[in-house]
């Protein structure tokens, strides 16, 4: 599919409750007890987007003007220099930006202080400058051949770890608890 993003799983918080549709449109209802922001893929860098060099066009549909703002963050890979993407501030609006290195990103619509809402946000980010209309996900998993390694963990909180970089190597540390 076209969208790159997909929303983290439902929760509440700050007074607001978001829930995560089978559209992967995101219902958010409550009055914010401070700004809240809810996440795309997670709210932390362990788990961001990687984009690639590239033009890319970020839409979102169904936030509450005034109230809500849709705003990307990078970093810089493999430095942690982090940066504004792009800032939609209403509804039905999109934003083009451009990356010259790969980047980690982290997307997020924010609800501001005391502000009550009752709405479903899309969220798209798709390779290209133009914003066609919106598409849930196309979500799949690709498998990992660990060559004959399993992911372990130990009671003490040590746990083996697997990461891909911003240029697509696979990492595999096997930790070892100590007595």
């Amino acid at each position: 599919g076209k969208n790159l993003i997909t929303p983290e799983n439902s929760k509440t918080s700050l007074g607001i409750t978001y829930t995560v549709g089978d559209d992967f449109g995101v219902s958010c209802s409550g009055t914010a007890q401070n700004i809240v922001g809810f996440y795309y893929p997670a709210q932390d860098w362990d788990n961001a987007l990687i984009l690639k060099p590239g033009t890319y066009t970020a839409s979102v549909f169904g936030i509450v003007e005034g109230a809500m703002t849709f705003v990307g963050w990078s970093r810089e890979y493999p430095d942690s220099k982090s940066a504004q993407l792009f800032s939609i501030p209403s509804d039905s609006q999109t934003a083009t930006f451009t990356i010259d290195e790969p980047v980690l990103a982290i997307l997020q619509f924010n609800i501001n202080s005391g502000n009550s809402v009752s709405t479903t946000v899309y969220a798209q980010l798709e390779l290209g400058s133009t914003a066609t209309a919106y598409e849930p996900p196309n979500v799949t998993t690709t498998p990992i051949d660990l060559d004959g390694n399993t992911l372990c963990s130990l009671p003490d909180g040590t746990h083996d770890e697997l990461t891909i970089d911003a240029t697509g190597a696979v990492t595999l540390v096997k930790r070892v608890g100590v007595a």
